[in-house]
């Protein structure tokens, strides 16, 4: 057995713990683990995470049940473990779930020592495991879509299927934020942003390339600048032929790379009136209403493009005047076919319902139906006459007012 070689001397209350714990139940052991797990607080500095800030206080505990051998414990020990050293031992003993739980771990991931041969040649469902961490480190994210360090000579394959891997991470999603002026900080939790964003000048500007492009920068942060947009945006022309009136699932991956690389560009009106769809997609998902009061007139020109387009456009959510408008837009959408009639209605339910989980604060307009602070009797005729209207619009839609 490995001796404990750690230069290190626990403390009173440790070695307390450590003595419960060398002695209690695997369950009560991985329960006190999962509760006294380490990680980063929350904002921009869980991106910049520094793995020596993570074992404080622990190493002995750890230690000791690590030499417990239990699979409960090892399981425990893997997934919300701070020791590195002890995290590699029970991943190196431990069964797939084991390790599977050392991967997503904070303190670990990409430290483990069998880390880049899974990236190399591992199952995808290993790999995206590791990729998905969301702790790891920019210099290692920044390297990956640079194809530098580590990754020098990876081959357009086996780099396709990683970004795949890696395309959902929450860290690529996750804006800088911080209450403090750091430029070097932000630089450094920026740049895999903008490494992520220039594939799309060197990759094979192929429809395989480009699915996997369009998948990344779909959830990936914005960089700041980006040169040479026009190039890049002709570089993607490779679109396949569709048929007209044209469906936003009928489209090539290339024109979507387009529709990500376009919503860099900030002139709005160069956008709208631009000849390429593409171009005019990015448009739909960010223009501001109050600077396009007839935005509803643009379903004349791209009609269920359009309507996909302005569902993610996070502007038409804010308020209940264009939430309402974008509704009706919904409505008046042609229907692909007689037995898809609900389908672009049912895609804005799906919308709403999304957006009041996750932002309630843009619905907030809709409590001057619900409250009258000065006479409780006018809530419930606020109530009365919100139900009426909503009512006479679900009659009107089925024309059933006659």
């Amino acid at each position: 057995m490995a001796s404990f070689s750690y230069n290190y001397r626990a403390g009173t209350n440790e070695r307390i713990v450590a003595g419960y714990l060398s002695k209690a139940a695997p369950d009560a052991v991985y329960a006190w683990l999962q509760d006294n797990k380490k990680v980063p607080d929350e904002g921009a500095y869980s991106g910049l995470w520094r793995y020596w800030r993570g074992g404080e206080n622990r190493r002995l505990v750890e230690y000791l049940l690590w030499r417990r051998n239990d699979p409960v414990v090892d399981h425990g020990l893997a997934r919300f473990g701070t020791d590195i050293k002890m995290i590699q031992r029970v991943y190196d003993r431990g069964d797939t779930s084991t390790r599977l739980a050392a991967l997503t771990n904070p303190n670990a991931g990409i430290r483990i020592q069998q880390a880049l041969d899974i990236l190399k040649e591992g199952p995808f469902f290993t790999v995206e495991t590791l990729l998905c961490n969301r702790y790891l480190p920019s210099e290692f994210l920044t390297n990956f879509f640079k194809r530098a360090g580590d990754f020098e000579g990876l081959d357009d394959d086996r780099f396709r299927l990683l970004i795949y891997a890696l395309h959902n991470n929450e860290r690529l999603k996750t804006p800088y934020e911080s209450l403090y002026i750091d430029g070097f900080n932000e630089y450094t939790y920026n740049e895999p942003f903008y490494a992520a964003w220039e594939l799309a000048k060197t990759v094979p500007a192929t429809q395989e390339w480009a699915k996997a492009i369009w998948v990344l920068l779909l959830n990936c942060q914005q960089p700041y600048s980006y040169d040479n947009i026009d190039e890049v945006l002709e570089r993607w022309q490779i679109d396949e032929q569709v048929e007209e009136p044209t469906q936003w699932h009928q489209r090539s991956f290339s024109f979507n790379v387009r529709v990500c690389i376009a919503g860099l560009i900030r002139d709005d009106e160069l956008l709208r009136k631009s000849d390429d769809a593409a171009l005019r997609m990015a448009f739909y998902q960010k223009f501001n209403p109050s600077a396009y009061k007839d935005w509803p007139s643009f379903l004349e020109l791209d009609g269920e493009e359009f309507v996909d387009a302005a569902l993610q456009n996070e502007n038409l959510w804010h308020s209940m005047e264009n939430r309402s408008a974008l509704s009706r837009v919904c409505r008046d959408a042609p229907a692909r076919s007689l037995f898809a009639a609900d389908d672009i209605p049912n895609m804005y339910l799906a919308f709403e319902q999304r957006h009041r989980e996750q932002h309630p604060q843009w619905f907030a307009d809709e409590g001057q139906y619900f409250m009258n602070l000065n006479d409780p009797k006018d809530s419930i005729e606020y109530r009365l006459e919100n139900i009426e209207r909503a009512l006479v619009e679900i009659l009107e839609r089925n024309d059933l007012t006659t």
